[in-house]
C-alpha cells in the first residue's frame, strides 16, 4: 500500500487578496495551519506528498516552506487544466511531476446555463451581495467572476429565471433563494 499525503493550508493570510494583517514572515496563524501539514507528516510517513498554497506567498514563508518540506516548489497555473486562472505553487517529492498539458477549458465548458462574461474563471468569492455586471466587467485586480443567466418575462414584466429547479424543489435551499431573488428580496 502507498500512502499519499495531499494538502494546502488556507492562503488567506499570506495572500496579496488580504488587504489588511497579511502575514509575510513564518509566524502567526497561516504558519501554524502550515504546520498542521507538517504534523500530519511526520505522523503518518507518507511515501508521497504534496502541499499546495498561492503564487503571492512572501518569500521568506516560501523559502521556509521549501526548507520545511525538503523540496522547491513547482509553480502550475490551473488555467491550464480547468476554467479558472490561478497560479499555485507545489511542493512535492512524486517524481516526474511537470507542467501539464493546456486543456484548453473555459468557463463555458462547465457552466450549465449562462453566458459567461469572460473566458477564465479569476476569482471565486465568497460573498456576491455586492456582484454586479459594474464590478464584474472592471479591470480590478481581483474582477468577479460572473455568467449572465438567460431569462424569462412574464407578461407583467417580472423575470423569471429559465432554470426550472427554482419552481420545483419547494421553499428550501437553492429554490428558497430563487424565489427570493424574484421577489427582489435579494439583488442578484
Amino acid at each position: 500500500m502507498i500512502k499519499l499525503l495531499l494538502g494546502g493550508s488556507p492562503c488567506t493570510h499570506w495572500s496579496i487578496a488580504q488587504s489588511r494583517h497579511r502575514e509575510v514572515k513564518p509566524e502567526g496563524l497561516g504558519w501554524e495551519l502550515f504546520r498542521n501539514y507538517l504534523i500530519a507528516k511526520a505522523r503518518y510517513c507518507p511515501d508521497f506528498f504534496l502541499y499546495e498554497n498561492n503564487k503571492s506567498i512572501s518569500a521568506a514563508i516560501r523559502e521556509q516552506i521549501t526548507t520545511e518540506l525538503g523540496v522547491s516548489p513547482i509553480l502550475i497555473n490551473s488555467a491550464l487544466v480547468s476554467a479558472q486562472s490561478r497560479q499555485r505553487l507545489y511542493w512535492t517529492n512524486i517524481p516526474g511531476v511537470e507542467q501539464p498539458e493546456d486543456r484548453g477549458l473555459v468557463l463555458r465548458d462547465i457552466l450549465e446555463s449562462g453566458i459567461p462574461l469572460r473566458e477564465k474563471g479569476y476569482t471565486l468569492k465568497a460573498n456576491y451581495a455586492n456582484s454586479n455586471a459594474a464590478n464584474a466587467l472592471d479591470s480590478g485586480h481581483f474582477p468577479a467572476t460572473m455568467a449572465a443567466e438567460p431569462v424569462n418575462v412574464t407578461m407583467d414584466g417580472k423575470a423569471l429565471p429559465r432554470r426550472t429547479h427554482c419552481r420545483e424543489q419547494g421553499a428550501v435551499g437553492p429554490a428558497e433563494h430563487c424565489s427570493r431573488l424574484l421577489q427582489g428580496a435579494v439583488r442578484a
